[in-house]
């Protein structure tokens, strides 16, 4: 990819307006999916391990400010360590798209 389209692409993330329904389908989209391993109560495995190889400041996901959205894309698709992919069959693009949008705000 040129540097161009890379710069281009990092801009169009960063103005990328957050519509309050996008957010709420985020939230959802992170209830089915997301909570079971990344709970609130800091005892899912996906919390521990965040807990342990980043910080406990860093293992609550709905808690962080340092996520950006094509980070969040790729880590649901490509899975991270024990942490599964998920198929579009799973999350669709538009439900991807706004669970990036409520933890990646």
């Amino acid at each position: 990819m040129s540097r161009l389209a890379t710069v281009i692409i990092i801009f169009m993330v960063m103005i990328h307006p957050l519509r309050a329904e996008d957010v709420a389908m985020g939230e959802r989209v992170f209830q089915q999916w997301c909570i079971h391993c990344h709970g609130e109560d800091n005892s899912g495995p996906g919390t521990l391990r965040l807990a342990w190889d980043k910080g406990e400041d860093k293992s609550l996901l709905t808690e962080r400010h340092d996520l950006n959205r094509e980070y969040v894309r790729v880590v649901v698709r490509r899975g991270l360590d024990e942490m599964p992919s998920f198929r579009i069959t799973e999350i669709s693009e538009t439900e991807l798209n706004a669970l990036a949008d409520f933890l990646g705000r």
